[in-house]
């Protein structure tokens, strides 16, 4: 047995008591080994394959890591897995492994994590964020739990606020949310009012909103004073999105197709604007006489054209 100084720097890193033995294969538990593994799908068989050809041939592999059980001679893999399987179907009876005395099962998550991290096959994001979870449910910090598992601080945000989005959808009768992207999803769980959250949400899966029209609504959500102005922001959005599709062929009718700006949307906005003004702030921003003789003009001008808008809608 060859002794790995990295594998010993890690150990001692932890201040854990380990010895390096060739361990009988017979010895180490199956299935809490299993459960102990950083992947979700704790074995992929063509590597499985590939390692039990080299280990015939005689190629030298890592030491395994496992750690000792108090009551019982038995021991759980946390790292090494993919080298035990192998093992096993190249026929050989023993590996060699570095026993670690028995410690909390916290630390031999993290242990395991971080020795999937050194090498192997790596864990996908989502894997990842799901370990970050875990050591933050077992009490670490976002901020440790994140460099363990070796994925972003936002990225564990995001998808922490996007699981608790799909439920609080699922528990409002909106369907069908996961259908987003997780960008949609995350701007749509940053809307704090029920009612207006879950009109975003449908809104969001009835037009496939994409991640940019997903943050435009809530910003506009944002600047909204009342809850009748946030519908109707969403109402307004809802629309545009529909347009869009509209534009790219996405749905039939007569504006299939349409190039250009969608001066309907337009209108739509420059209406809900006007109502979201105070008649007496507008009176009070103007410092004198000319300035209000000048803004009646403007709106008699503009009253004028809303008439004319009002009779083409009438045909």
């Amino acid at each position: 047995m060859t002794p790995d100084p990295t594998i010993e720097t890690w150990l001692t890193s932890h201040n854990l008591t380990y010895t390096l033995v060739d361990l009988d294969l017979d010895l180490i538990d199956a299935k809490d080994s299993a459960r102990n593994q950083a992947r979700d799908v704790a074995i992929d068989d063509d590597l499985v394959a590939t390692y039990a050809d080299d280990m015939a041939a005689g190629d030298n592999f890592p030491p395994i890591v496992a750690r000792k059980m108090s009551r019982t001679k038995r021991v759980v893999l946390i790292g090494g897995n993919h080298r035990h399987h192998a093992a096993l179907k190249a026929k050989l009876t023993t590996l060699p492994c570095y026993l670690i005395e028995p410690i909390a099962p916290e630390l031999a998550l993290r242990l395991a994590i971080e020795d999937n991290r050194r090498h192997g096959k790596r864990c996908s994001t989502d894997e990842a964020v799901g370990h970050a979870l875990h050591l933050m449910a077992l009490g670490a910090t976002q901020v440790d739990a994140s460099r363990i598992a070796g994925v972003s601080q936002f990225v564990v945000t995001q998808r922490r606020a996007v699981a608790e989005a799909d439920k609080r959808a699922a528990g409002l009768g909106v369907a069908g949310l996961s259908s987003l992207t997780l960008a949609a999803r995350y701007q749509l769980s940053q809307v704090a009012d029920d009612p207006v959250f879950a009109a975003a949400a449908q809104a969001a899966v009835d037009h496939q909103m994409t991640g940019q029209q997903a943050q435009a609504m809530r910003k506009e959500i944002a600047k909204a004073r009342s809850e009748r102005d946030r519908l109707r922001t969403v109402g307004e959005h809802a629309d545009a999105a529909q347009d869009a599709h509209q534009q790219r062929g996405g749905y039939g009718g007569k504006s299939g197709g349409r190039q250009g700006p969608n001066t309907r949307i337009a209108a739509l906005r420059a209406c809900a604007q006007v109502q979201m003004l105070s008649p007496a702030s507008v009176a009070l921003a103007c410092a004198d006489q000319r300035q209000r003789t000048e803004l009646r003009a403007r709106i008699k001008e503009t009253a004028q054209h809303l008439v004319d808008i009002d009779n083409a809608l009438k045909r």
